[in-house]
């Protein structure tokens, strides 16, 4: 088992924009969101998960999809239906999209149920433009 110390991977930045909004929650561990993502699996919301490990994205979408939560994943080469989707409709069907930063420019997710976005990058340009990918009217 590999142990690893928490600090030697958490950066602290600033991005110059007011996320006031936001209510931020951190995870230490992937197993902790996937439990997180099922106890909300008829509460209504959707997920956005951004990673840019691919063999684990499709990892954890066969998971979640098997405990039968509808969950996708688009990449770069995976996903075409996804994208076309959200192009149309900048939304998507399923209640967790893992995505890799093949979504993270030009593209909009205007969906109200979409309140739950996982952010798993160290690069504050990364991390910027998948958190933007959400378009949210604050009142």
């Amino acid at each position: 088992m590999l142990n690893l110390n928490l600090d030697d991977y958490y950066n602290e930045y600033s991005t110059n924009t007011d996320y006031s909004y936001l209510n931020i929650k951190y995870y230490y561990s992937k197993k902790d969101i996937i439990t997180t993502i099922k106890n909300s699996k008829n509460d209504g919301t959707k997920w956005m998960y951004f990673m840019n490990n691919i063999p684990l994205i499709k990892e954890l979408a066969n998971q979640l999809s098997e405990s039968g939560i509808s969950a996708k994943y688009l990449t770069a080469h995976d996903g075409d239906e996804v994208k076309r989707q959200i192009r149309d409709t900048n939304q998507f069907d399923c209640k967790v999209l893992f995505a890799t930063s093949a979504l993270d420019c030009g593209v909009n997710i205007k969906d109200n149920k979409v309140v739950n976005v996982v952010i798993d990058s160290m690069v504050k340009t990364a991390f910027i433009q998948e958190l933007g990918r959400i378009r949210v009217s604050i009142d």
